[in-house]
């Protein structure tokens, strides 16, 4: 997997969009996988991020996961 090139455009708006499309889709993998497994998941995204060391990327990191857990709850109710 290291070796594959995914090119990105180096503008801000096309990166936005990039990261907003992987987003939705880890969250609509969650949504797949499952109530349990995918709490399970997020438990252990949580944990990791509170171990990360760099503290400014964690917090990116958590608010990311709260996006996600919000959507998440939307798609399932």
């Amino acid at each position: 997997m290291n070796n594959i090139d995914f090119p990105t455009n180096a503008t801000p708006e096309e990166m936005a969009r990039e990261i907003s499309g992987l987003k939705a889709i880890l969250t609509l993998m969650l949504i797949t996988m499952g109530q349990a497994d995918a709490g399970k998941v997020i438990l252990k995204m949580e944990r990791l991020i509170a171990d990360h060391p760099d503290m400014a990327e964690a917090e990116a990191f958590k608010g990311i996961v709260q996006q996600m857990r919000q959507a998440y709850r939307q798609e399932t109710c």
